[in-house]
């Protein structure tokens, strides 16, 4: 997931120094490798993306244009750059 390791750039914090210990369960995680959901599971507690109102955080779907401003939007704030 790019948006994390942006995030990590940006702050200057290593990615294994990023701890969660929540139990972010979407329906869809188990259709992805568990790499990937360590990705997905650090967006969400970083608050840099968040699931769909139907539970799933949709991996294979592609962002609108509006999503992925919103998602930039955030990474700039929580990295100080906005």
């Amino acid at each position: 997931m790019i948006i994390v390791k942006a995030y990590s750039y940006a702050t200057g914090k290593k990615l294994s120094d990023i701890y969660t210990t929540a139990e972010i369960k979407f329906k869809d995680e188990g259709t992805v490798e568990s790499w990937v959901r360590s990705y997905v599971r650090l967006a969400d507690v970083l608050s840099l993306m968040n699931g769909n109102p139907d539970g799933t955080f949709a991996l294979g779907d592609s962002a609108t244009m509006v999503q992925a401003e919103v998602i930039i939007k955030r990474l700039l704030k929580k990295s100080g750059k906005l």
